[in-house]
């Protein structure tokens, strides 16, 4: 809970994203200390368990729910009927859709 304190990280609040659907700018990434914070929340959840989901948890709750959606076009659902998934099965996917 202290760190929840720490980082002002609103739970009730806080969107989330998929973290395997995601593009990182890594000059963002290194000046917002982002590496030192996920890192945090993985120790605390090695005492706590405070999550169970993999990766995503420590990625959501380091940023804060402080991140820029990405156009549908980037999620490229591989085997799901999407045009994305489709382009990637024939080679023909350009322009990230």
């Amino acid at each position: 809970l202290e760190l929840l304190w720490e980082t002002r990280v609103d739970v009730d609040a806080l969107d989330a994203f998929n973290a395997g659907v995601v593009v990182y700018d890594l000059r963002r990434w290194a000046e917002q200390k982002l590496t030192e914070r996920v890192e945090r929340w993985l120790e605390l959840n090695l005492k706590t368990e405070a999550f169970t989901l993999g990766t995503n948890p420590p990625l959501v709750l380091a940023t804060g729910g402080k991140f820029e959606r990405l156009s549908i076009a980037w999620n490229c659902q591989v085997g799901g009927g999407h045009g994305c998934a489709r382009g990637l099965a024939n080679g023909t996917v350009g322009n990230g859709v």
